[in-house]
């Protein structure tokens, strides 16, 4: 009904005015009742009057492509690309059409220009990835066995002042030679009193503006061997039924977005002593070939275990079982004491 109502008032004004808003709510109308040949023209009305606006080929070309039409998708698509050929969106699109069609090189040469254009577009580097049929990146790393590590955890540390363990303390980066990178952090921390509780009971992950953030899981493991979902908001994370013995569990990943001259550059810490005792703590690094980096370790010696893996090398440092920094009321903090790589 209000659809049609739509059509009929909105006809009823463009019969003597002319309006690009109205009539891109017609052409939206129009689809909405599934009409779609009368969409597409009064699409095509939009294009006569302003034959370089890009958005509204681009809309055609999602219409067609979710219509399962890629010939015509591909043709509006080549159309934006015609007038704006450094839009990365448009390559990717163009990639998608093609690999639906089955034109794998095309399709592989389309992805490869949107990442030229925007280093940061890392959907286009997963969908090249699934095109060429490569495991995700990710999964290059060894992941940890989060609940087995809790499970062997112990009842408690040689120090009773300790609220908490560091069971395990992860990141995962990958960094690409032509600018971005994506990590994945994994945590997981056994609480032992209600000072543990009190501290471990919620969590903010630490997004910065130029990042994105998602978790792809956050959990409380109890010691009855059960795994209770968190609460999140956002970056947000509450672990409301965590008690004396449980453990809480947070992977999640970010993605890196520099602009300007520091665009092709990364840099980063790690710590590998807290405030707290460490079972197991490390960092790793998937460098694509082409991309030079150096690295210094502060207050103390670590060397990579340096692994090559497809066209990238993997450098991880690591350290277990290392006690906590002792937190009294004049002591520095963590960077000027703490072993930390730079």
């Amino acid at each position: 009904g209000n659809a049609r109502n739509a059509v009929r008032v909105l006809k009823k004004y463009l019969a003597n005015h002319y309006s690009e808003e109205a009539t891109a709510e017609l052409a939206s109308a129009y689809f909405n009742l599934g009409t779609v040949d009368q969409g597409v023209d009064t699409y095509q009305k939009l294009i006569e009057n302003n034959p370089i606006a890009t958005g509204y080929y681009s809309r055609l070309a999602s219409l067609y492509y979710n219509l399962g039409n890629y010939k015509k998708a591909e043709s509006y698509v080549q159309e934006c690309i015609a007038i704006a050929p450094y839009i990365d969106s448009y390559h990717q699109t163009l990639a998608n059409t093609y690999s639906e069609l089955g034109l794998q090189e095309a399709a592989e040469t389309s992805y490869r220009k949107a990442i030229f254009y925007n280093p940061y577009n890392y959907d286009a580097r997963r969908q090249l990835r699934i095109l060429n049929e490569q495991p995700d990146i990710f999964s290059s790393f060894t992941e940890p066995d989060v609940y087995q590590i809790y499970a062997d955890a112990p009842e408690g540390t040689d120090s009773p002042n300790d609220h908490s363990l560091l069971l395990a303390d992860e990141t995962h980066k990958v960094l690409y030679a032509d600018g971005g990178s994506e990590e994945k952090h994994i945590l997981v921390v056994k609480v032992f009193n209600t000072n543990g509780v009190d501290t471990w009971k919620d969590y903010q992950i630490p997004v910065y503006n130029n990042q994105d953030g998602s978790i792809d899981k956050a959990e409380v493991l109890k010691k009855n061997g059960a795994r209770i979902a968190a609460e999140t908001n956002g970056g947000y994370i509450v672990f409301s039924n965590l008690e004396e013995g449980d453990a809480i569990h947070i992977t999640y990943r970010l993605q890196n977005y520099f602009s300007g001259k520091l665009a092709n550059h990364f840099w980063g810490s790690h710590f590998f002593e807290l405030f707290l005792p460490v079972a197991h703590t490390s960092l790793s690094l998937l460098v694509e070939e082409g991309t030079n980096f150096s690295y210094k370790v502060e207050n103390g010696e670590l060397e990579p275990q340096i692994e090559q893996f497809d066209k990238y090398e993997r450098d991880t440092w690591e350290a277990n079982t290392v006690p906590d920094t002792e937190q009294q009321a004049l002591i520095p903090n963590l960077t000027t004491i703490a072993q930390t790589l730079q």
